[in-house]
């Protein structure tokens, strides 16, 4: 992060943010590029994906399901479990889900929770989706591995078309 002196820069814990090893890297490797001279910008609160380390994970990105729901972004919602994905049966995951968010109307991606076994992998693709704005018919477009765990984000996105 930027502070007031132009050439001193702040990551992690000292500087302000979320206190994520994750962010702290970002940070890091941003002061670096700004420093070689490349553009780089601000990280963005909603771009910042995260995980709570229990069994199953909980991951996030975007904008949350509460705020979806309190008015504060416009979504839709789309929740899948993963008891319908034929990897997961094979694995013997029996809870879990991907639940995906999307803008009213556009269908672009603003937030994600994925509860799984490397929920803090499978989040990945939807924090890409997340800080590029890519709308769901976007994501199910993807081609996704089957089967795998990540086939559920390709699905969920399926689920939440947009006709035109």
């Amino acid at each position: 992060a930027r502070t007031s002196m132009p050439s001193i820069y702040a990551a992690g814990d000292c500087s302000d943010f979320l206190p994520l090893a994750s962010v702290a890297s970002m940070q890091g490797r941003t002061a670096v590029f700004h420093a070689m001279g490349d553009a780089v910008n601000p990280t963005e609160l909603r771009n910042v994906a995260s995980n709570i380390f229990t069994q199953p994970e909980i991951a996030t990105v975007g904008w949350t399901q509460k705020q979806i729901e309190d008015g504060v972004a416009q979504g839709e919602i789309y929740k899948l479990p993963l008891a319908s994905n034929p990897r997961a049966k094979m694995m013997g995951i029996k809870d879990g889900f991907v639940k995906l968010f999307a803008r009213t109307g556009s269908g672009t991606v603003i937030g994600g929770v994925i509860v799984a076994p490397r929920a803090s992998e499978l989040i990945l693709p939807i924090a890409i989706a997340v800080e590029h704005r890519l709308t769901v018919d976007q994501v199910a477009r993807a081609f996704a591995v089957y089967p795998s765990l990540s086939d559920s984000i390709t699905d969920a996105a399926r689920a939440m078309h947009i006709v035109n």
